[in-house]
């Protein structure tokens, strides 16, 4: 029933969709998970989001709308947002081994074991070279990174494009509240790593910025301290402001925006990060047993059989992502298909 009317409601929203993408072909789908059907042309929702948060009509017509402008801002700037996902690919493989290395002096795990997330896989049939098991479990670290930047970018494109949403009108106070007490509930970061408390920090404030988010000190200081860009002295909030929030006035495409977010929030976020990684003390990863494809979120890193009660075979996935636990907490991420769509254009 949620899933038939919420249908009902997108169809109903098809021209302004339609418009809003400059693309008439382009249909949306409740389904059973976020990806896109390129043959089909269907953008295709997970229920699921909607259904476990109980989202109004409004919520769901306001989330297509943001799956749309990640779509948007992908089909306007390709080689862009390629260029991005390379540097994740890169930057990820830099952390990997730093990850590796101190699994290898804790001891934690076996030879066997190491040999097997680090293996690379063959090349994909077009050549491309593929993510090792433990690159793959902490592509999540700097993925999000991004995601969070690309989120408060989409999130301003919505409002400008659908008055609705602006935040003053009562379908922004919506989102607000959305954010609030769905997406982002908690209000105290102190307990999860610093990196994970600086890009938490700057998507909740964008988005409730009503509400004061408690971190801790150190955090506190990453978001005062300045750093100079084009002959001119920025805070990170200022290089939001100025540099990711669209106007018409200023080229915030993939591109730019990327480029901007490399030679400032970047470098802050890798110290924290680095404070995090020099602070975790190596242990066994946990076991998590699956269907040997890895978890939604790419955090599950090497599988390995074992017998079950019955003798049966089954899949156990090991996963190698020291902070894995603490992303968990926190809404799964829906752009999955990233290179897919990337590809596409």
């Amino acid at each position: 029933k949620y899933k038939e009317d919420g249908q009902k409601m997108i169809d109903s929203y098809r021209r302004l969709f339609s418009t809003f993408a400059r693309d008439v072909s382009l249909k949306f789908v409740l389904s059973d998970n976020y990806y896109i059907d390129f043959k089909a042309g269907e953008i295709h929702l997970d229920v699921k989001d909607f259904a476990e948060k109980e989202m109004n009509m409004d919520e769901i017509l306001w989330s297509t709308m943001h799956e749309l402008s990640h779509f948007i801002d992908m089909s306007e700037d390709p080689k862009g947002t390629l260029s991005c996902f390379e540097h994740i690919k890169s930057k990820t493989k830099g952390l990997a081994e730093n990850v590796i290395l101190k699994y290898i002096d804790s001891g934690v795990l076996t030879p066997d074991v190491i040999d097997k997330v680090t293996k690379r896989p063959s090349p994909a049939e077009d050549g491309e070279e593929q993510l090792t098991p433990v690159e793959r479990a902490l592509y999540k670290v700097y993925h999000s990174f991004y995601n969070c930047l690309d989120d408060i970018y989409v999130n301003n494109i919505v409002s400008r494009k659908a008055p609705k949403f602006e935040k003053k009108r009562k379908g922004g106070k919506e989102i607000n509240k959305l954010y609030k007490e769905k997406l982002f509930k908690e209000k105290d970061y102190t307990k999860l790593p610093r990196h994970l408390q600086f890009i938490y920090t700057l998507l909740r404030e964008e988005m409730v910025g009503d509400e004061e988010i408690e971190i801790t000190d150190e955090v506190k200081q990453a978001f005062e301290r300045e750093v100079v860009f084009e002959g001119e002295t920025y805070t990170v909030r200022e290089i939001i402001d100025n540099f990711v929030i669209p106007k018409s006035s200023r080229n915030t495409k993939p591109t730019r925006r990327y480029g901007v977010i490399k030679k400032t929030i970047e470098p802050i976020f890798d110290e924290l990060l680095k404070k995090d990684l020099d602070e975790w003390k190596p242990k066994e990863p946990q076991m998590q047993q699956g269907d040997g494809g890895g978890d939604e979120d790419g955090e599950s890193a090497d599988k390995s059989s074992e017998k079950d009660d019955k003798g049966e075979s089954s899949e156990h996935n090991e996963d190698v992502n020291p902070f894995s636990e603490d992303y968990k907490k926190f809404g799964k991420n829906i752009q999955e298909e990233l290179k897919k769509r990337v590809e596409y254009f």
